[in-house]
């Protein structure tokens, strides 16, 4: 009967595994496991949680290889029921996962299904989305009245589309705090640290994938198939729907996601293409083209997002990302409005057609749109790092998110190690993928990232296309 129990409750803990749990056997993982689990039982949830500021570690909280919520505390009925289902899915399918594994890994297949699944992440579609809006395509359409690039509208739906998909699959992520495939036995397979750091279900990869394959599909079909042949056409999204497919097969072959994180990134993904396919898009062009409300409504809600996002049980990167989208959505949604309705109206053109364009022309462009986006981040992220600690401390902001160091209580200054440096990629949210969850988190963050990337969005979307003009590229 005490194994039976054991078992039960290493399904419903995190097995707190050291760093180098992958070389040993599976005997001695399991006793460390029971081990681990009898120790936390001993201890009050209280007495778990980190003290700040450095309350970020995984190890500090749940273990970085399942990163499983630790009940051992009451958990809400309906949360308690959900998981109750799900997670002996989960155990069920991680023997299956690493019975594939066993039997197509090699490297060659690690490389392509791991370099595979970095196409599915947000980070790689904030860096490709600016340009839709620095290279537009000269065809027109009519939007309540007014003439608007193609590639406008559809830009800054995918990217309210993505931000749908990462804020509701991270927010489920973080209420349910399911695990991702066990390993061992399964083997993770990721170009990035911090990603494996999160929940599991739903897969934020196969939302992204399904909703831009599904969303684009039905935008070329009404907007940009005039001249395709129809071999073309079916051509077009076959490709679409292969992409899905294989993004969603990296992430089990990987060992990232079971079948039921993948399923339900899907319905979530597609999902949101319907809803907004629908109802959200027309009612979105008619109130960017036609109202002057669209910034003092679009600010309350971005702020009301974040503040109704869940909290994790365990540290966990999906709230940093649903900031940073939420703010880019921001931006971008005023640089629209503005832009369609005092720049755009005044016959001033903000960028030419992609076709105008030569290399050299193109090459300029992306030179400095992308420094401009850089010196952004790194200057307003100091700027703001500089001032708002002081500032939440003179006004003593409430702050009711876990694992973050509070700036009344916790430190004086934000340390030059968590501003970080030119080397980090443009978008990504880590200083590094190695320190993500070793740096501390402070309050003023979640402000910081919100200025940062709806700077970043609007930048994007207005101020960047209209420098090019002034400039004459």
């Amino acid at each position: 009967m005490r194994t039976n129990g054991m078992s039960k409750m290493a399904l419903e803990r995190s097995p707190l595994a050291s760093t180098d749990a992958r070389q040993r056997q599976k005997g001695s993982a399991t006793t460390q496991t029971s081990s681990n689990v009898k120790a936390l039982n001993d201890k009050s949830p209280e007495s778990r949680l980190p003290s700040p500021p450095y309350n970020t570690a995984p190890a500090a909280h749940v273990t970085p290889h399942s990163n499983s919520v630790q009940p051992t505390y009451p958990l809400p009925r309906l949360k308690s029921a959900l998981r109750s289902i799900l997670l002996p899915i989960i155990q069920y399918e991680t023997s299956g996962i690493a019975n594939l594994q066993r039997r197509i890994r090699s490297p060659l297949v690690d490389a392509c299904f791991k370099y595979l699944g970095a196409l599915g992440t947000h980070t790689a579609f904030l860096l490709l989305l600016p340009m839709l809006f620095w290279f537009e395509s000269g065809a027109m359409m009519d939007v309540h009245g007014r003439s608007v690039d193609v590639n406008r509208v559809y830009g800054r739906s995918l990217v309210l589309l993505l931000a749908a998909g990462v804020y509701l699959s991270g927010a489920v992520k973080d209420y349910l705090g399911l695990p991702r495939p066990f390993s061992p036995p399964v083997a993770r397979v990721s170009v990035s640290r911090s990603i494996d750091a999160e929940y599991g279900f739903p897969s934020t990869h196969t939302a992204n994938a399904v909703s831009l394959s599904l969303f684009t599909g039905l935008f070329f079909l009404r907007h940009w198939s005039d001249g395709w042949t129809d071999n073309g056409q079916r051509n077009v999204l076959a490709v679409l729907t292969l992409y899905s497919i294989l993004i969603a097969i990296s992430r089990i072959v990987t060992g990232m996601h079971t079948l039921l994180d993948v399923l339900g990134g899907a319905v979530v993904g597609g999902g949101i293409v319907v809803i907004h396919w629908l109802w959200t898009m027309p009612m979105m062009e008619e109130w960017l083209m036609t109202s002057w409300t669209v910034p003092i409504i679009i600010v309350p809600i971005c702020i009301l997002l974040i503040s109704i996002h869940p909290d994790p049980d365990g540290p966990c990167p999906c709230f940093d990302d649903s900031v940073a989208f939420v703010g880019v959505v921001m931006g971008l949604t005023i640089g629209n409005w503005h832009h369609a309705i005092y720049v755009a109206s005044s016959g001033y053109t903000a960028t030419s057609k992609s076709a105008a364009l030569g290399p050299i022309m193109v090459i300029q462009r992306l030179v400095y749109g992308v420094s401009i986006i850089v010196a952004w981040r790194l200057s307003v992220k100091r700027i703001c790092y500089a001032l708002l600690p002081p500032l939440y401390r003179l006004l003593a902001f409430p702050f009711g998110r876990k694992y973050f160091a509070l700036a009344d209580k916790d430190y004086q200054s934000i340390p030059s190690s968590h501003v970080g440096s030119f080397a980090p990629s443009l978008l990504h949210l880590p200083t590094s993928e190695r320190n993500r969850f070793k740096l501390p988190r402070y309050d003023v963050d979640i402000a910081t990232k919100l200025i940062v990337y709806s700077g970043i969005g609007w930048l994007a979307t207005e101020g960047i296309p209209v420098l090019f003009e002034l400039l004459g590229l």
